[in-house]
């Protein structure tokens, strides 16, 4: 006679993905439902071809190199609606998405206690070193053509980068669409001191 069962599971976290690499689509999806509490319900190459199926979903990977800019932006809101977070899929292994997934997971569960004011830690958009040299000097008061001159690149490369960057903060939920939004967004992730930016 078996003894009696432990149902304290964590809740089932349903899974939608979308990435237009087919090879770390089918590498992730194993990844994530060999994870206790995990299940992958729904999978695309594209938003639309995600939102065909059918299935509730709690959070939603996103790959951030699809979709960039304003089609991000956008493809983030309509998935929000759903219901679901939008995370932005970190990394080309699954092994290393699935880490950043576990990571999350406290503020994904959908039946964890609202938090407190100001104690929701804030969702990082995974900046890259470039994109946060970039962030660090567009966000206190440089035009564009400045950060270029200061980082040796085009100005069209820095207006590329602050597109990126405002498309991966739209990813977590966190608005970046004007400079002084992209400063409070450096503050909050440490890349700028709590000064308010000058004037351009």
């Amino acid at each position: 006679m078996s003894g009696p069962r432990n149902d304290a599971r964590p809740p089932l976290l349903r899974v939608g993905i979308v990435d237009g690499v087919p090879t770390r689509l089918r590498a992730l999806t194993s990844a994530l439902n060999e994870q206790r509490g995990l299940h992958v319900v729904a999978v695309g190459g594209s938003i639309a071809e995600l939102l065909t199926v059918s299935r509730r979903m709690d959070v939603i990977l996103l790959d951030a190199d699809l979709h960039v800019g304003v089609v991000a932006e956008a493809g983030a809101a309509v998935l929000r609606r759903t219901g679901a977070r939008v995370l932005p899929l970190r990394g080309d292994h699954a092994a290393d998405i699935v880490r950043c997934v576990i990571a999350a997971l406290p503020a994904l569960r959908p039946t964890d206690p609202a938090p407190g004011p100001g104690d929701a830690p804030l969702a990082s958009p995974g900046l890259s070193q470039r994109q946060q040299e970039v962030l660090r000097l567009y966000a206190q008061g440089s035009t564009a053509d400045h950060v270029a001159r200061q980082l040796f690149v085009s100005r069209e490369t820095v207006l590329d980068h602050i597109r990126r960057i405002r498309a991966k903060y739209a990813l977590v939920d966190r608005p970046a669409a004007t400079k002084v939004e992209l400063f409070q967004r450096a503050v909050e992730d440490g890349i700028l001191a709590p000064d308010p930016p000058a004037s351009t």
